[in-house]
């Protein structure tokens, strides 16, 4: 009887009867375990290892007791007949699973052979756990670009509705502004962004920093927007000359 029928006969069942079913069907399992374990001398059918009967009401579990294991698997539509069950220790029935009955045989039957199959499947294993690892590192990765990329793209929003207050300060400072208006509000974010990196360097002189060097200089920026140029170096006379801080006539906005 394979499962399917079982489970089938289970559900068509009043309450009151499923008991008796249960109990029947499991004398008929172990009257089967204990002809086919008579059969085989007591050992099971892939390792030769002395196998136990279990007593009446015991967990059928443990590495030496008999369980009967399906030719076919049940799984595969395999039923409970006599030729389809073998009796198997416990610990080769739950090592078998669902694997076919004639590689599961022969692994046993092949001395090491089950020792490099479990080694093998250990490796692949690993294999596929770092594999999963790396495209889930991979997959983080991503995530952080796009958050990282979504945060940029945020702030320089904040920054382009901020550009106006900020070309107001630079023309009330005196600063040279390009006459472009787009090439106005590309400047008025690197300075801002500028000041920025300045004050978590400085501190609260890196306010007035970049302020300085506006005024003893003349600065642009750069038209890829990737910083600024110095279209005239400082002057050694300043108090931190530009060339003394960066070892060039231009620097670039650290995002």
């Amino acid at each position: 009887m394979c499962k399917n029928v079982i489970k089938n006969t289970m559900a068509r069942l009043p309450w009151e009867k499923k008991a008796e079913f249960n109990i029947r069907l499991t004398l008929v399992r172990a009257a089967k375990r204990q002809r086919l374990w008579v059969e085989q001398d007591g050992k099971c059918h892939y390792c030769d290892q002395e196998t136990v009967l279990p007593r009446p009401g015991q967990n059928n579990r443990g590495g030496n007791l008999a369980t009967l294991d399906h030719i076919i698997t049940q799984s595969n539509g395999g039923t409970d007949s006599l030729n389809n069950l073998v009796v198997a220790c416990h610990t080769c029935n739950s090592n078998r699973l669902d694997m076919d009955y004639e590689i599961f045989y022969n692994l046993m039957k092949t001395p090491g052979a089950w020792k490099e199959h479990c080694a093998e499947m250990a490796r692949q294993k690993a294999a596929r756990d770092e594999e999963r690892r790396k495209a889930n590192l991979r997959r983080h990765e991503e995530l952080l670009a796009m958050e990282k990329a979504a945060a940029s793209a945020r702030q320089m929003e904040r920054l382009r509705k901020h550009a106006p207050n900020v070309i107001k300060f630079a023309q009330r400072e005196g600063f040279i502004l390009p006459t472009d208006p787009e090439e106005r509000i590309q400047w008025a974010i690197n300075y801002h962004l500028e000041q920025a990196r300045l004050h978590k360097m400085f501190g609260p002189n890196g306010d007035n920093l970049l302020k300085d060097w506006l005024h003893r200089s003349n600065f642009a920026p750069r038209k890829d927007g990737r910083g600024w140029v110095a279209i005239q170096e400082c002057s050694s006379r300043d108090p931190l000359p530009w060339r003394d801080l960066t070892g060039e006539t231009e620097f670039y906005i650290m995002n």
